[in-house]
């Protein structure tokens, strides 16, 4: 998890896209919900923590090709059907993903602030809940989830003490970019599901500080002429 500060809002959504498309590119399967800009605002929906279990569950199914059966997929379609709280979610989404060797999960946890209640500050268990339901079935699919965040506080308070140690702290661009550093360095990861390889996070970070530089040039030219 990455905990940044509101000023690094669109640093990190732009961290998030190009994440997502250098898995795709590496034909990696990859779930996501991001805040989605909206002009000067953001989206304002109201998503809980059901909501977002229910996306990625939705996201699964269209992508895990081992379940598009009559045979396997009935049974999922049924318990997706009577599913009504997080455990049940969280059961339904463990079953989705079996078949598939790796896959990653790319939050914005943004996502959930506007529907702040009790219930979603429980959000870090229902994950930790998944890996026990994966590991209960006898699951081998490797699952490495980034969350991130910039001034929520679902990352913040006596709800997420606990987890402190799984949470990068980030304050400025500087850090920023040590951050996505370390991110690359623990989430080692097979680009072919049987063969060694590493997603580099912090390329990403300096591909994006590159473009950025290009633009202000490019516009600093046009200024000139």
């Amino acid at each position: 998890m990455i905990d940044g500060t509101r000023n690094l809002r669109a640093q990190f959504q732009s961290f998030c896209v190009s994440s997502i498309e250098l898995l795709r590119d590496s034909k990696l399967p990859v779930l996501w919900a991001l805040k989605i800009p909206l002009g000067d605002r953001e989206s304002l929906d109201q998503v809980s923590m059901i909501d977002l279990l229910k996306y990625l569950v939705q996201q699964s199914i269209k992508i895990n090709d081992s379940i598009h059966t009559d045979a396997t997929l009935a049974p999922r379609f049924g318990a997706y059907l009577r599913a009504q709280t997080e455990e049940d979610w969280v059961r339904v989404l463990a079953s989705v993903l079996q078949g598939i060797p790796l896959i990653y999960i790319v939050l914005d946890i943004e996502v959930l602030c506007r529907s702040l209640n009790s219930a979603n500050r429980s959000w870090p268990s229902c994950f930790l809940r998944l890996f026990d339901e994966l590991s209960a079935r006898g699951m081998k699919t490797i699952v490495r989830i980034v969350i991130v965040g910039y001034g929520s506080p679902l990352l913040k308070g006596p709800s997420i003490h606990e987890y402190q140690d799984f949470v990068l702290t980030v304050s400025d661009r500087k850090q920023a970019e040590r951050s996505t550093h370390r991110l690359a360095i623990r989430n080692r990861a097979t680009l072919n599901p049987t063969e060694g390889g590493t997603i580099n996070f912090g390329a990403i970070a300096r591909n994006q500080q590159a473009q950025s530089r290009a633009k202000r040039s490019s516009h600093m030219l046009r200024r000139v002429r």
